[in-house]
């Protein structure tokens, strides 16, 4: 069976724009710019061989009229070049190594951020096993900071490494999933690329966790979706090393009216985070997000 080969020097460009308008009273001050924001990114990939692809993904983010001090712009850089070898339909290994979009689950924490004008993108090696009854990714990278007017680089101090797997055979009429996350960072992320470019803080944070996803249809009209974390590990606080611990659970249950003009669906969803109930405990309980694309919940 052949495969999907990509034209040699195809290319694909789309372009966003968005208009904001907000106003705030910050320290007596009027604060209310109204600006635009331009994101165009252009790719090309090409398939020469079923086993094999090269992609690469160039990407400008833009401000206009923005009265804030905040520098929002990244100009035309690299968002995406990688390799990946391998065929799932005939070996059940691919890997896939460069400049690459991270997104799991419903992005809850680990996603591409597409919200921001800039997105996120990591520096990573990705290995999947994949077959009929389930597939499992390990992956471990470096996140890419935006540094406008220069070449993005990754944060050599933040390591994010995981296991994520999915089956819809172990209960017949859901997607489960099951992860680990670890994400490792040293003294010098705040500021890895520059006096004021960074990541966070140093801590050693670990997350086990598990997504359960009725399959479309499965249930009737009725569909649900529940997700649990737990989390351990240390951070570090105001010049001292805290224990980290933590939970969050997230529920959602629905109904479409699929049979009514425009299949209305009613939903209820319920999610909760741990926060830090005493600072001076010695315990940080307050739940980590990740690098999830965390819009999509609190916005």
């Amino acid at each position: 069976m052949g495969c999907r080969r990509t034209v040699p020097g195809a290319l694909r460009i789309t372009r966003e724009r968005r208009v904001s308008s907000r106003q705030r009273l910050f320290q007596g001050l009027d604060n209310s710019p109204d600006y635009y924001q331009f994101r165009t990114r252009a790719h090309v990939g090409w398939t020469p061989a079923c086993w094999f692809t090269v992609f690469g993904e160039g990407r400008d983010a833009r401000t206009v009229n923005d009265s804030r001090t905040i520098n929002l712009d990244d100009l035309f850089d690299l968002h995406q070049a990688y390799v990946s070898l391998g065929d799932i339909k005939q070996f059940p290994l691919v890997l896939k190594v460069g400049r690459q979009e991270l997104s799991y689950g419903d992005q809850r924490y680990v996603g591409v951020s597409d919200w921001s004008n800039l997105g996120r993108t990591f520096d990573a090696v990705k290995l999947r096993y994949e077959n009929e009854h389930f597939w499992v990714d390990a992956f471990s990278g470096q996140q890419v900071l935006p540094w406008d007017g220069h070449f993005n680089k990754s944060n050599d101090y933040d390591l994010f490494s995981g296991l994520y797997a999915s089956t819809e055979g172990l209960v017949r009429w859901q997607e489960t999933q099951l992860y680990f996350l670890v994400r490792n960072v040293q003294p010098g992320s705040l500021t890895a690329i520059s006096a004021t470019i960074g990541g966070p803080g140093p801590r050693d944070i670990y997350t086990i966790g598990t997504r359960w996803k009725s399959s479309p249809g499965a249930l009737g009209n009725w569909d649900y979706l529940f997700e649990a974390a737990g989390q351990f590990g240390n951070i570090t606080q105001g010049g001292g090393v805290l224990n980290h611990r933590g939970f969050a659970v997230d529920a959602t249950g629905g109904y479409t009216f699929k049979e009514t003009f425009g299949k209305p669906r009613f939903t209820v969803g319920y999610d909760y985070g741990s926060g830090d109930g005493d600072p001076n405990d010695g315990t940080d309980e307050t739940f980590q997000l990740l690098l999830g694309t965390n819009h999509r919940f609190t916005g």
